[in-house]
């Protein structure tokens, strides 16, 4: 048994902090979900950053977002949440079978749009109408009672 699905057993939720389109589209992340016991994935803008930089991955989808005239912070942050969406795509399985507890892809967002009313393209950005639509990155309901425990960390993973 792999030391991972050892960790997965005893209730320990496994988590990537990274994230590029080449881990997406390669299957390596499917991989990582199906062979390592990986249940979770977050990212920040500066991982994201190295990302887009050291790889051609994003080109075409740059050159398109280009085109229809983005640029910047809102950019960036549509390539961020294509990945993101696709992440939580292929995390969808855990979610479900885990009522929720894990099988998340996350994005710290801009620190300007934590603080206070959002501004310039940040405001755009943090609209909830900019987002991709709902059923790509959360179920549109909630797959576990509202009654339901929380797990304990030593309490073991049900199938």
């Amino acid at each position: 048994m792999k030391a991972t699905q050892k960790l997965h057993d005893l209730g320990q939720s496994i988590w990537l902090d990274n994230i590029t389109r080449d881990l997406l589209t390669s299957g390596t992340l499917k991989r990582y979900i199906d062979e390592l016991s990986v249940t979770g994935l977050t990212s920040n803008p500066s991982i994201f950053h190295q990302a887009i930089k050291s790889s051609t991955a994003y080109d075409a989808s740059i050159r398109t977002k280009l085109n229809e005239g983005k640029s910047g912070e809102k950019l960036f942050f549509d390539l961020a949440i294509e990945d993101v969406a696709q992440a939580a795509d292929l995390f969808r399985p855990v979610f479900e079978r885990t009522c929720g507890v894990d099988g998340w892809a996350s994005l710290e967002v801009s620190r300007r749009c934590g603080c206070g009313p959002p501004t310039g393209s940040c405001s755009q950005l943090c609209s909830p109408s900019a987002w991709p639509p709902p059923s790509s990155y959360w179920p549109s309901r909630a797959p576990w009672p509202s009654s339901r425990p929380p797990r304990s960390s030593a309490e073991p993973r049900s199938p």
